[in-house]
């Protein structure tokens, strides 16, 4: 009994990582497609714009809609 609940707390823990970067992936959906500026901070504005950009160059992710909404 004790490796099933080994097993079951490890996909317990995978399912909550999993959820944790669809959830991240929808957020920056939204900033990349709408241009939601909620934060007035300019280093906040430019980071997020950097880390989103350099998905967008190296996999794609905001080419489309449709991508981004795939990977989410």
């Amino acid at each position: 009994m004790s490796q099933q609940e080994d097993d079951l707390r490890a996909l317990a823990k995978i399912m909550d990582f999993l959820r944790a970067v669809s959830i991240v992936l929808v957020v920056a959906n939204l900033y990349w497609f709408t241009r939601m500026e909620a934060v007035e901070s300019c280093w906040f504005y430019s980071t997020v714009h950097k880390i989103c950009a350099n998905f967008n160059r190296t996999c794609g992710l905001f080419s489309t809609t449709f991508n981004a909404k795939l990977f989410a």
